[in-house]
């Protein structure tokens, strides 16, 4: 097994060394200090381990019990050159060979750095499962802070891969606390809708759908809150609303907003504020600006 996979590695159109490999190929391998390098990209990784029921493959499942990834360190090379257009047809019928069943996935201590841009991620740990043409997410959990998540769902591998997601998220704002929630998405490559129930520090529930989105993306959203106050961390907060929505509708470089909410500071007291306006998703119009309180409006 070390001699076939050093092979492999000598005759890759890359630079690619292991400082130490351990087991075998036919159920477990382990190596350490991982280097695979080209023009473009270089990946490093301090540990690697993978194991995996091969004879599973005479009835048609490919069994991995572990795949363990420690250290891991991916840096890309931004060319710019133009991505070739995909001949994929995102719409057809994708059958696997075989099931596939992967009953752990563990990547930690991760950084991905493309130009100015890194990621970093703690710990992604992930259960999946085939069963047809179902692939389904049995549990996965992300930690990269500031955001953990844990995730559930599945996906039809094919025919414009309709999916449905449940995800519990956690963010750490430091100085603006830990805001806690969860969503739902479920779509496919055309459309998807969205229902977002923010619980902490005060509760927002956001629903919307996303439609055409491979020619001209358009959104009908809409978020009502209860008890929104700000700064959400100190002594006491500066601004309090006790309800309100925002509405969104339009094409995503084009839409119309409109927000109405209640407003208490302590300037205004049991003020209303009405907005509206027009978007893109890289500037913001007002059409109108209305606050409305005990001691007069403004407009």
């Amino acid at each position: 097994s070390h001699w076939l996979l050093r092979t492999v590695f000598y005759i890759l159109p890359a630079q690619v060394s292991v400082a130490t490999m351990e087991g075998r190929l036919l159920d477990r391998i382990a190596f350490t200090d991982f280097h695979y390098q080209t023009d473009t990209e270089t990946i490093d990784v301090d540990d690697l381990a993978f194991a995996w029921q091969p004879y599973g493959l005479l009835s048609g499942t490919l069994k991995i019990a572990d795949v363990v990834i420690n250290g891991l360190n991916v840096r890309v090379i931004d060319t710019k050159e133009p991505q070739e257009k995909s001949n994929f047809d995102l719409t057809a019928e994708l059958k696997l060979p075989v099931q596939i069943i992967v009953e752990n996935f563990l990547l930690t201590d991760m950084q991905f750095q493309k130009g100015d841009f890194v990621q970093t991620l703690e710990k992604l740990q992930i259960t999946l499962a085939t069963e047809g043409d179902q692939l389904k997410i049995k549990a996965m959990n992300l930690d990269a802070w500031p955001i953990s998540v844990t995730v559930q769902g599945q996906l039809t591998l094919g025919k414009s891969f309709p999916f449905s997601l449940k995800l519990d998220w956690l963010v750490n704002a430091e100085q603006n606390g830990l805001w806690q929630g969860s969503t739902t998405i479920a779509g496919d490559i055309t459309k998807l809708t969205f229902d977002n129930h923010l619980s902490s520090p005060f509760n927002v529930v956001l629903k919307g759908e996303l439609d055409d989105l491979q020619t001209a993306p358009r959104i009908t959203a809409r978020a009502n809150w209860t008890k929104m106050v700000w700064p959400v961390t100190g002594p006491a907060p500066q601004v309090k609303s006790e309800l309100g929505t925002i509405e969104l509708a339009g094409l995503l470089d084009d839409y119309k907003i409109k927000l109405n909410g209640q407003l208490t500071q302590q300037y205004l007291p049991e003020a209303t504020l009405l907005f509206k306006g027009n978007g893109s998703q890289s500037a913001l119009s007002i059409e109108k600006l209305e606050l409305k309180s005990k001691t007069g409006m403004f407009q």
